[in-house]
């Protein structure tokens, strides 16, 4: 077996052998080009290309000679916009050997000359290179800063091609901070745009920041799976500039497989990739990981010859996590052997540990993301207010006209018989007025209903991006005998939501009813569902009523500090599928039971999710449930609504009763009746709020 590994790996540096070969011929043949060229025009934009094609395919120094011969042409003659693409690529090259001081002088000398002349989607692509320097550099709350307004000038530019790196980009960020659920968002987009543009390495990016969250949740085989398909991709395409990275998140995964041998292997094929393409990054990372499999293994000053390697990269490059990394190994590979040396490492690990820890704060990356998104809220607001402006205007405009028609009308009554060849002129004066006034009223007439379809189109963005959120039918069905969900919101978005997880062997099921409708429910509705699931997913609180709890108090924490009382009434079922019960904790909404053909109102606590008069703990409660009973879950919309012969309220009681009579058809259909019952009794009336039902068969 170990002889079959050895072949295999013989293989693997003949590939590398030849991917390099590939790339140094397409170079040596750009160079010889450079060399016999003398016209300026055509040497600067083959030394610029030459410099783009080094810091790809894995060779930054040589990059970093052709930029700089390049900038002095463009400095020569004063060109721009060649200034601006040279300055990037020595800022790439720079960053391609972890020189982020160097780099980020030279990028902020291209956004200088990009935004003098008016190029903003290179303005759009700088920040997005500045916030890699300040993710190497650890500094994640400045990485995501930059990485939004990148993000925002591209959306305002309405080139969705484009957005897909900036996605990317915020995913590998949240990837990094272990916020999962808000990375796959991100990347799950990033790879949707890659996949419509026919864009590999976009695709293989996002792939690879998936594969790495396999990876933190433990699924390796998977991690495996996609960490192969890309250096498949990667050695195909001749593009060196993945590989090392791509060698080492397969030896990290053997390792957390603790299959050791095999990781140093791979570890040890990154470095000689990391070498070749000057990528001290990687290769200190390497050295980490090749510490660790060497403690494992008992092999302690191979493991500390390693680590030491490493500090002298972290040194070099300023790069504090692969200290802070250093450290750790050091610490548990003297552990045995040298006690002081031990208790020394440790205590430089802490201190390191620490203002990381300062420096890159998660509280501060979640408040650049909301002041994006208030931005975005307080931007539809000006353009309401500006719609508002224009329409008195045009008001005003046909005012004034009527005014000054009616003047001259008076005036050419009055002297007539003198003026009738004035009034002739005048009456041909007064139609072109009419005239332009009616072309403005047009162009005013064509600015509001544009200004209205971006807010609509801004509002069913947002409808697309809270679907997402809600409960999946698969998830659905795979933890339910037999359902069926009502959903039918007042506006595009909504304040009601239903949502689902499942943890180990429990199934849970929220219905629940956020503060107003609309946009401002809609927030209300994300904000609810994140707490519901950072209750469950990430603090594994088990239990309903401790988990409403959870989010009662962290929504007083976040937004009910003024005063306000904003929240949710809700019920949260969780269904134990190996002790075989039900529990539910109910806030101001009660389930409804149907058992042998009778329904039970079951118990609520009477207060919300939030701030409220009551604050006291939610009650456990639990069901007892029978094969072929019937537990329905609702919010109050359905029983608000007006309607009916005298335009009343529908109320629980009809509707409770409405339940009772058809719980004997199938639930699709129960559905199906629901729905036309709603429509019925609301007529030709508005629907007064979001309206939530869902039928569960046991």
């Amino acid at each position: 077996m170990a002889f079959r590994s050895k072949i295999v790996f013989a293989f693997v540096f003949l590939v590398l052998q030849n991917t390099f070969f590939s790339q140094n011929k397409k170079l040596d043949s750009l160079k010889k080009v450079v060399a016999t060229t003398k016209t300026d025009s055509t040497l600067l934009k083959n030394l610029i290309e030459l410099s783009r094609l080094c810091s790809k395919q894995g060779f930054p120094n040589e990059g970093l000679e052709y930029g700089k011969r390049a900038l002095a042409i463009c400095n020569q003659k004063n060109d721009l916009e060649k200034a601006s693409i040279a300055n990037m690529q020595i800022g790439s090259n720079y960053l391609a050997l972890n020189n982020t001081d160097s780099s980020r002088i030279y990028y902020t000398n291209a956004l200088l000359i990009s935004r003098k002349l008016g190029d903003t989607l290179n303005v759009s692509n700088i920040y997005n290179n500045l916030g890699l320097i300040k993710y190497y550099q650890s500094d994640f709350p400045g990485a995501l800063n930059y990485y939004l307004i990148s993000l925002k000038i591209k959306e305002e530019m309405k080139d969705s091609a484009k957005l897909g790196w900036n996605y990317n980009a915020i995913g590998a960020l949240y990837t990094g901070t272990a916020s999962y659920d808000k990375a796959l968002i991100y990347l799950t987009k990033a790879m949707t745009i890659a996949k419509i543009r026919n864009n590999q390495r976009g695709y293989t990016e996002a792939s690879g920041n998936i594969a790495n969250i396999y990876k933190a949740k433990k699924e390796y085989n998977k991690a495996l799976s996609v960490y192969k398909e890309i250096l498949s991709i990667t050695l195909k395409n001749n593009e060196g500039v993945f590989l090392d990275e791509t060698y080492s998140n397969i030896a990290n995964t053997y390792f957390l497989q603790n299959k050791y041998d095999i990781s140093i292997r791979y570890y040890l094929t990154a470095i000689d990739v990391a070498v070749k393409k000057s990528n001290q990054r990687v290769k200190g990372f390497c050295h980490i990981g090749l510490a660790r499999n060497y403690r494992s293994t008992n092999r302690y000053k191979e493991a500390i010859s390693n680590c030491h390697a490493a500090l002298a990269i972290s040194e070099e490059l300023k790069l504090k996590q692969i200290a802070k990394e250093a450290y750790e190994e050091l610490y548990k590979s003297y552990k045995k052997s040298n006690v002081d040396s031990s208790l020394f490492y440790y205590e430089k690990y802490n201190e390191i540990l620490a203002t990381i820890i300062s420096e890159g704060s998660h509280a501060e990356m979640l408040k650049l993301e909301e002041r994006y998104e208030n931005e975005k809220k307080i931007a539809i607001t000006e353009i309401n207010h500006t719609k508002e402006i224009e329409i008195e205007k045009v008001k005003s405009k046909n005012q004034r006209t009527i005014s000054y028609f009616f003047v001259l009308v008076a005036i050419l009554v009055g002297v007539f018989l003198f003026v009738i060849y004035k009034r002739l002129q005048l009456t041909r004066k007064q139609k072109e007025i009419i005239n332009i006034q009616k072309q403005e009223t047009e162009e005013q007439k064509s600015i509001i209903e544009e200004k209205q379809k971006e807010i609509v189109d801004s509002i069913n963005y947002a409808k697309r991006i809270q679907y997402t959120l809600l409960a999946h039918e698969d998830i659905l069905k795979e933890n339910l005998k037999e359902h069926f969900v009502l959903f039918k919101p007042k506006d595009i978005v909504s304040g009601d939501f239903y949502w689902a997880t499942k943890k180990d062997n429990r199934f849970y099921l929220a219905v629940c009813d956020c503060t107003g409708h609309g946009v401002p429910g809609a927030f209300m509705s994300l904000l609810n569902i994140s707490f519901l699931n950072e209750a469950i997913n990430e603090k594994n609180i088990s239990e309903p009523h401790e988990v409403f709890n959870h989010v009662r108090k962290r929504l007083i924490e976040n937004i009910s500090q003024n005063g306000g009382q904003d929240g949710m009434d809700g019920i949260l079922v969780c269904i134990d599928t190996l002790k075989n019960t039900i529990t539910y904790s109910a806030a101001n909404n009660s389930p409804i039971l149907i058992s042998a053909n009778e329904a039970v109102e079951l118990p609520k606590d009477k207060m919300p999710v939030g701030k409220g008069e009551r604050e006291n703990s939610f009650t456990l409660q639990h069901i007892d449930i029978k094969n072929g009973d019937i537990l329905y879950l609702y919010t109050d919309g359905f029983a608000d609504q007006f309607g009916g012969p005298k335009g009343k309220k529908y109320k629980y009681k009809q509707l409770n009763s409405r339940l009772l009579a058809i719980n004997q058809l199938p639930l699709k259909d129960q559905s199906s009746t629901l729905l036309s019952n709603f429509k019925d009794w609301k007529g030709n009336l508005e629907q007064v709020d979001d309206v939530c039902v869902i039928g569960i068969k046991f």
